[in-house]
This record gives structure tokens, sequence and C-alpha cells, in this order.
């Protein structure tokens, strides 16, 4: 567990010093219809506008439900899979 001294500090820190930033990430999945004639009738929203940031020394932990975008949020991160939207800035240390 954090001291309140280390929690004050990494609060205190500036923003430039994220490793990591992600804004308003998504991923929308298209739902398309048709054997011949392919038409997208929807779209299945597995991330919508996430927001996240990590500073040096930090670890990030994602949690939930089956099913609720983690794998996915993980792709996205790492460019396995194309955003619909948002943005994601690395930082070399």
């Amino acid at each position: 567990m954090a001291s309140s001294t280390q929690t004050e500090r990494a609060a205190t820190r500036p923003a430039t010093d994220n490793l990591l930033e992600v804004s308003g990430l998504e991923k929308h999945f298209p739902i398309t219809r048709g054997a011949f004639v392919r038409r997208t009738v929807g779209a299945v929203r597995a991330v919508d506008g996430i927001d996240f940031s990590v500073r040096a020394g930090e670890t990030l932990g994602v949690v939930g439900e089956s099913g609720c975008g983690k794998s996915t949020t993980g792709r996205l991160v790492t460019r396995l899979l194309e955003p619909t939207g948002g943005e994601g800035r690395v930082r070399r240390p």
C-alpha cells in the first residue's frame, strides 16, 4: 500500500510525467447483413469513451465482467486494432 507521502507526490506531478495518455478511446464493430450485397445495419460498441493516464512507476489494472471490453481496450492501446475514435499518446522515458 502506498504511503500518504507517495500519494501526495503522485497527485502533484505535472501531467507531462504521463508515459501513456488515452482519451476518448472508442471501438465500434459493424453489424452487416446480406449474403451477396453486404450492408451495415448497426454497430456493437465494444469500447466507448475511455480515458486514463499512466505515469512512470504506476501500474494500471483493468477489471470488469466478461465481454465488457477489457481485451479490446488492450488491443487498441497496443495498436493491434485501429480505434474508431479517440487518441492515445505514448511518451518515451
